[in-house]
Order: structure tokens, then C-alpha cells, then sequence
């Protein structure tokens, strides 16, 4: 050791190495071609847990666990006489007390004039670093196996495109390869607008916007797989820092069933309140409609009962034809009240069978021509007679009847109605259309629905229900079909069935 520090002295200042040496906060450690360790500094001391006067002339082994003593100091020797020495590396070595450190060590050769070699050793601990890198790389580990084997699909994201995703995302979008994908953007993969009415593209970059601001966003979309069809996700916006560079980590998840359980959800609220609604008005027309006119049914009765050698025989003629008028109505609110009950409530026979349309429109005038006759309307059809049609015959007796009655009612004197027909591969569909006052716009829609109760005098003052139009509706559903209106005020109504051929019961 004299020797190396007399060669020192002869080369630079032996203040200014003794300084260096001791002041250091990395560990040093000189050793010689055996691997003695022929000096070490205070940092080093510290670093093994060993004083110096324990160290030095000591192998460099005696630092190290008792398994691996003879293989590191067999290893150093070699590398000394081959001149392969290691100059820089990173290692977790065992010491001799068996606690485990992380060195960055740094090795340099060193010749003094009589040729001897030796190497100086320093040793950093790297320990914390190396631990945080290796829960860091552990980390990525867990992200990279969460992010490729989720379900769900993942996607990274940065301002040029899409950077990375998972085999879930390739597969919900329909696409084989993720060539596919990368450098674009997740508003590629949408329909042109959003449930919002927003381009998907601006609504995007409004969503992004936000996450880029507050750092986490999470919302509703649709998407559009490869074949065009769409589909909802909840899609979670999260900024990541990647090497210094933002990024967005994007999950999705598909809310199909969800999406679907609130629609049905809704549509089971919806037809509780109406269901509500209507019982409410059922009701109302039992208390009001039904039950009112027997206040003047009393009062015509007593007076028939109780003064009638005080009336003339036209008073009673005339008292006994409004009873007559107002019980009928009533009989025919009540029977069509009966029938909605039956309807709603399912017990109502409907066995449908082939029945020839011209036929059935043929029979239901004849039973109508009295009315017909004292309105002078004329009746106009145009059905094949070839046009069966497969229905109930008591509800497509019923169905007719309150149609046909419904266009004599608003048909003036000497008005006309059409009976029209057609049918193609699946339907058959039926119109009767008058010429009559028609029906304002905003009633349209009112129609077929009993807790509106639309009624209305006809051309000579005949009343009607309300529930004729609600039946019709009943019925054309039952029957697996539809019912439309067209109508313009002054020029007339078209009422429009269309009834599946096939019925299913």
C-alpha cells in the first residue's frame, strides 16, 4: 500500500487524493491482481459494514455472502490478468450480514511503473432507485397484462391517433388487425352524429378536451363496428404521463343490455302511466258520461209517470223519442265500454278465419242503408272480390261497422264514401274515405287513445261516443296490424287498415 501511495505522491497531491478518497459518498475500493483489498474509503466502510482496519489486506470476498465468496474473488482475479475488466455495471449482490444491495459498480485499471495492476472499485448505492424501478417495471408488467387480456376493450391514445389497443377492442369493432386501427381516432369508428345531434368528430374532441383538462372524463357513445351496425359504451377518458409525453387511456364498455333494460324500463313507466291515465278516464266516462244523462232520463220518466194527463199527446210523443235517442246512445257507450273491458283484459274470443272482404264491406253497408239513405250519401268501392281476408269475424264486424259509422256521422247530405282495397306478398290492406269536415291536425293524434276522449257532433247533430275509434285500434292491434289516418279540414278523412295475412293467435 506504501508503494501505490508513494506512486500517487509522485503523480498529483497526495492532500488532494486523500481528500477525494475520503469525502466521497460513493464507496472506493483499490484492489490488487489477487484481489486484496489494498484500500478503501470511509463510504465503502459504511456501504459493507465492515472498518477499515477489517478490510484492508483483506480478499475482496470477505464483503460477500459465505455462497458466493469464492466464485466472486476467482471472477475478479480472471478479469484483472485478461484485462477484461468490467467497467461499468449494475448488480444486487449479497453482502456478509445478508442484506442485499443494488451497486452501480464502476471498475478502472490501474498500472504502476513496475507493472502491477489494480483496480479501483467504485460503488454506488442504487438500491432505492433500483427498487422503484422494479415495482415501476412490475407495474407496467400488471398494466400490459390488464390492458392486453381485458374483456373490456382498452385503447392508448394520443393527439395523432390511436397508439395501442387490445384484442377485445379489434373484436367489438368487427376489424382483424390492429393495422387497422393505430394513428386513427376513436370518432373514426362512430356514426357521423351523436345521440346529441353533435358530428361525432366534434363531440370527440369536446370530450377529450375535458379529460385533458380535469384529467378523467367518462360518458356515453356510440360506436360503429366494421359492418355498420351501432352499438353504446360508457367510455372512461384517463390522462396518463408516458415518458414524458400525455396520453389517454380509453375504456370501454359495451351498455347494450344496459341501454336496452332502461328503454324497456321506460317503456314499462310509460305504459303504467298511461295504463293509469286511461283507467282515470274509464273512469270518469262511467261517473260522468254513462251516469250523467239519467238525471234527464228521471226527469222525462217522472214527468211521464207522474203528469202525463197534464201533457199532449205530441209533448209525450216528443218526451218519448229523446228518451228514446239519449238510451240508445247510452246502450251503445255502454255496450262499446263492455267490449274495451273485453279487449284490454283478454277476454275477448278472436278466432280469426278467411273471409271475403267485398262480402263482409257489402253486408255492413246493407245494414247501414238507412242511415245511408237519409243522408243521401252515395258509397263508392273498389275491392277485388278475390280479397280474402283472415280475422275474427265479430271483430272485423265491429272493426267495419265503427269505421263506416264514424265516416256517414262527419259526411255531409249527398256526400260521398269509398271502400278501397290492396293487397301484396304479406298484407292486406282496407280504406274507407269520405269527403267530409275532416279533422284538424293537432286531434290526429288523439285519436285512438280513451284517455282523450275525443267527441264530436256529427253533420246532423249525431253523438257519438268517443270509444268507437279506441275499439278500432284494439282491434286492428289484436290482430297483429296497423290503423292510419289522413285528414284535412273541409276536404275529408281517409281511415287506412293494414292486416297481416298470417295472424298469429
Amino acid at each position: 500500500m506504501v508503494e501505490f501511495e508513494k506512486n500517487i505522491t509522485s503523480n498529483e497531491s497526495l492532500k488532494l487524493f486523500e481528500s477525494v478518497w475520503q469525502e466521497s459518498i460513493d464507496g472506493m475500493r483499490i484492489i490488487d491482481e489477487n484481489g486484496i483489498m489494498i484500500l478503501v474509503n470511509n463510504a465503502f466502510c459504511q456501504l459493507v459494514d465492515f472498518s477499515e482496519e477489517e478490510l484492508t489486506g483483506k480478499p475482496m470476498s470477505v464483503i460477500y455472502a459465505e455462497s458466493s465468496k469464492e466464485s466472486i474473488l476467482d471472477h475478479a482475479k480472471e478479469r484483472i490478468r485478461t484485462g477484461t475488466v468490467i467497467r461499468r455495471i449494475e448488480r444486487e449482490l449479497t453482502l456478509h450480514n445478508g442484506k442485499k444491495v443494488w451497486f452501480e459498480l464502476s471498475n478502472s485499471e490501474i498500472k504502476n511503473d513496475d507493472g502491477s495492476k489494480y483496480i479501483l472499485s467504485i460503488f454506488r448505492d442504487i438500491s432505492k432507485q433500483k427498487l422503484s424501478q422494479i415495482k415501476l417495471e412490475e407495474s407496467e408488467e400488471r398494466f400490459r397484462k390488464i390492458f392486453y387480456e381485458s374483456t373490456d376493450p382498452l385503447i392508448l391514445y394520443k393527439h395523432n391517433g390511436i397508439i395501442d389497443c387490445n384484442d377485445a377492442t379489434l373484436k367489438i369493432l368487427g376489424l382483424s388487425e390492429k393495422k387497422e386501427i393505430l394513428r386513427k381516432h376513436p370518432y373514426d369508428f362512430s356514426p357521423e352524429y351523436q345521440p346529441c345531434g353533435k358530428k361525432s368528430k366534434d363531440k370527440g374532441l369536446e370530450d377529450i378536451g375535458h379529460a385533458l383538462e380535469h384529467g378523467f372524463n367518462k360518458f356515453e357513445w356510440i360506436h360503429q363496428k366494421r359492418d355498420g351496425t351501432n352499438f353504446p359504451v360508457e367510455v372512461t377518458l384517463t390522462k396518463l404521463i408516458l415518458g414524458g409525453e400525455e396520453i389517454f387511456h380509453i375504456g370501454w364498455r359495451d351498455i347494450t343490455h344496459r341501454k336496452k333494460a332502461e328503454n324497456d324500463l321506460k317503456k314499462f313507466s310509460d305504459e303504467l302511466r298511461e295504463l293509469n291515465s286511461t283507467k282515470d278516464k274509464f273512469i270518469s266516462i262511467i261517473s260522468h258520461d254513462l251516469r250523467g244523462p239519467f238525471n234527464g232520463f228521471l226527469g222525462i220518466s217522472n214527468m211521464l209517470a207522474n203528469e202525463i194527463e197534464t201533457l199532449s199527446q205530441e209533448e209525450i210523443s216528443l218526451m218519448g223519442q229523446e228518451l228514446h235517442k239519449a238510451l240508445k246512445n247510452q246502450y251503445q257507450l255502454l255496450s262499446e265500454l263492455l267490449e274495451w273491458s273485453r279487449l284490454q283484459t283478454g277476454r275477448i274470443s278472436h278466432n280469426p278465419i278467411s273471409i271475403n272482404l267485398l262480402e263482409k264491406i257489402s253486408e255492413i253497408i246493407d245494414y247501414f242503408n238507412p242511415t245511408l239513405n237519409s243522408k243521401k250519401i252515395n258509397i263508392k268501392y273498389d275491392v277485388d272480390k278475390a280479397i280474402n281476408i283472415t280475422a275474427d269475424e265479430h271483430l272485423l264486424n265491429m272493426l267495419i261497422r265503427n269505421l263506416l259509422a264514424n265516416a256517414i256521422k262527419f259526411t255531409h247530405v249527398g256526400g260521398i264514401i269509398e271502400f278501397l282495397a290492396d293487397e301484396n306478398i304479406e298484407s292486406i290492406s282496407f280504406s274507407i274515405k269520405d269527403n267530409g269536415v275532416g279533422i284538424k291536425e293537432e286531434n290526429l293524434g288523439l285519436l285512438f287513445k280513451l284517455d282523450k276522449h275525443i267527441s264530436t257532433e256529427g253533420t246532423n247533430g249525431e253523438k257519438g261516443t268517443g270509444l268507437g275509434l279506441v275499439l278500432c285500434n284494439e282491434i286492428v292491434q289484436k290482430h297483429g296490424g296497423r290503423i292510419d289516418v289522413e285528414s284535412r279540414v273541409g276536404v275529408g278523412t281517409t281511415f287506412s287498415v293494414t292486416l297481416p295475412k298470417q295472424i298469429v293467435v
